[in-house]
């Protein structure tokens, strides 16, 4: 069950992060921060950069993306919030942890 239930919010938050695109607004944008900080808290090892598995890899791709346009493009053509910019880095710092873990199999 653990197994599907990962594959299954991978696919729906792959699909998310697909179908939006900047510019965001911050009450779009903060929500889905928290949410993708809630996934690495969560599931971080199994987005590791080294990963094989293909829904994995490209998971890791969409967040970077996603974490990269929140920081230039939300509340455009304002500053983004500090808030956000905030939870940009944390990720970004999440992700850089989650790699230097030993890898998964």
């Amino acid at each position: 069950h653990e197994r599907l239930d990962r594959s299954l919010w991978r696919l729906c938050l792959s699909e998310l992060l697909r179908h939006c695109g900047p510019p965001f607004s911050s009450s779009f944008c903060l929500p889905v921060l928290d949410l993708l900080v809630q996934t690495i808290n969560t599931q971080g090892q199994w987005l590791q950069k080294s990963t094989k598995e293909p829904d994995s890899r490209r998971l890791r791709l969409l967040i970077e993306r996603f974490i990269e346009e929140s920081s230039s493009f939300c509340d455009a053509p304002r500053e983004p919030p500090a808030e956000v910019m905030h939870l940009c880095q944390m990720l970004t710092r999440k992700l850089q942890a989650v790699d230097a873990l030993s890898p998964q199999e």
